[in-house]
């Protein structure tokens, strides 16, 4: 499978996958190798859907959120990260909040941070749900939904 959206990919100061020309081409490659070396399924319709809501920015890293992906949606102050590794479930939390939100870990999020991120579980209409927190507003409309 190929994304070709042509979006650059952005820089977080922890460990990043490297990326001279920042396309989806090379995420796409990245993906699909690393299904090859672990065994391991990925869907990459995961990040096709995420994508199609326009975001601002999109990051890679591979530290604690190893194989997440990172929407910025700056008008929704939303950051949405995304896996294509199944099994994982997506993270909602405030733009201003990833960064080092991301940099936790996923039982940490949880346990401490519940009141600053929304976990998704790719589960029958996680798309309806992700969608509607998209477009209602972001983060802060997200509790507003009762979802």
């Amino acid at each position: 499978p190929r994304l070709d959206f042509g979006i650059a990919v952005k820089r977080v100061p922890w460990k990043l996958l490297e990326s001279k020309e920042g396309l989806w081409d090379q995420l796409v490659r990245h993906y699909t190798l690393l299904a090859e070396a672990r065994k391991e399924d990925y869907d990459l319709e995961r990040l096709r859907f995420t994508y199609s809501f326009a975001p601002n920015e999109v990051y890679v890293g591979a530290d604690a959120f190893e194989g997440y992906v990172v929407f910025c949606f700056a008008s929704k102050n939303l950051s949405v990260l995304e896996c294509p590794k199944t099994g994982n479930a997506l993270y909602l939390m405030r733009l201003t909040d990833w960064k080092s939100l991301s940099q936790l870990s996923k039982t940490e999020l949880l346990e401490t941070h519940r009141r600053d991120v929304y976990r998704i579980i790719h589960a029958e209409e996680w798309q309806h749900r992700l969608a509607l927190c998209i477009k209602h507003g972001g983060f802060d409309g997200i509790l507003e939904l009762d979802l």
